[in-house]
């Protein structure tokens, strides 16, 4: 059987049932669902907005696109990273090869594959917005998605040398430098869990932040340091 690109819904989908996954994506034994509501109204939402950057790129020099509810209140704060920005793109297709080179979206080196839903760029600083139409996951014990960005914000600034990757149901990929890998680690763990979280947001944070440390060769071979 031959190779297929992953992404971060196909990660997710391993993770949460491998059977599923190989039902899906390998054997392809699951309907076509492109007709199903939730999945064309988030088209719907991603369309709309990206023909709205596209709107402002183009200076407003044809009609305004339409917008639904949803969309519409998306408007300010993309208004906002266009004024703030030198240069914004919307839908953005990245393909890599397992060298983390870029290829393209269909090429037979296909490794993983991201849609970025709008890149923007100014001097020393770039930003990745993610739109989300489907189901909000709670908070628990380890925090939520909200949590992870602002970990790998911190993260990156601190440690240049760690390349991250992706993150995948409250867990942070990080490639890390093989000479001292698993000390990067446990520094990296420790910053985190030493990071007064309420005063950096200035607001009680009502769950704990605990975050831990594996490494390994492999996504299925890390074991906790």
């Amino acid at each position: 059987m031959g190779e297929i690109a992953l992404s971060h819904s196909r990660l997710s989908v391993y993770q949460n049932c491998p059977r599923k996954f190989k039902l899906q994506y390998l054997d392809k034994a699951f309907p076509d669902d492109s007709n199903n509501p939730n999945f064309v109204r988030g088209n719907r939402v991603h369309g709309q907005l990206e023909n709205y950057v596209m709107w402002l790129n183009a200076d407003q020099s044809f009609e305004k696109p339409a917008m639904c509810t949803e969309a519409q209140n998306v408007i300010a704060l993309i208004n906002n990273v266009y004024e703030s920005y030198t240069s914004v793109l919307p839908e953005q297709q990245l393909c890599l090869d397992k060298n983390w080179d870029k290829t393209g979206w269909f090429a037979k080196n296909a490794y993983l594959r991201a849609i970025l839903d709008v890149i923007a760029f100014k001097p020393g600083k770039g930003l990745i917005l993610d739109y989300k139409t489907g189901r909000v996951r709670d908070y628990d014990q380890y925090g939520g998605q909200l949590h992870l960005n602002a970990a790998i914000s911190i993260l990156a600034r601190k440690f240049p040398e760690a390349i991250f990757t992706l993150d995948l149901h409250d867990g942070i990929w990080y490639y890390l430098p093989e000479e001292n890998g698993r000390e990067l680690a446990i520094e990296m763990r420790d910053t985190l869990n030493r990071t007064n979280w309420s005063r950096l947001w200035n607001k009680n944070i009502l769950l704990p932040l605990p975050f831990g440390a594996k490494i390994g060769p492999s996504f299925g071979e890390v074991k906790s340091v």
